[in-house]
């Protein structure tokens, strides 16, 4: 998987009309901290988060997809790995800047 920014160029031809760019988003799947009610960390998908994210891949494995971005987290990495089985011409890109939040002293805590 290559980290780091990527920059394209997503103009698609439909029946001779250009077209923007189209952005496809999905969560992760579930993860052990979801079930358990905890806060942030990085925990890894649980079973049911590894067939919603078989799910996800299914519902886009007829759609063009350039380009797949996802966190540096576990748990958005896996899902991409996942929708990436069914796009393997597509690049996958890691973002650090998608991590959604740093909980600080309350990073794995119970709510």
């Amino acid at each position: 998987m290559k980290q780091g920014r990527y920059a394209m160029n997503c103009q698609h031809t439909v029946a001779d009309e250009k077209i923007g760019s189209i952005l496809y988003l999905a969560r992760h799947g579930e993860t052990t901290f979801n079930v358990e009610n905890r806060m942030g960390g990085d925990p890894p998908l649980t079973d049911r988060g590894i067939q919603q994210a078989f799910r996800v891949a299914d519902l886009l494995k007829d759609l063009r997809i350039d380009t797949i971005f996802c966190s540096t987290l576990l748990r958005s990495k896996r899902t991409a790995e996942i929708i990436h089985s069914c796009h393997r011409d597509s690049f996958l890109v890691e973002i650090s800047e998608l991590v959604e939040f740093d909980a600080g002293e309350l990073d794995s805590l119970t709510y």
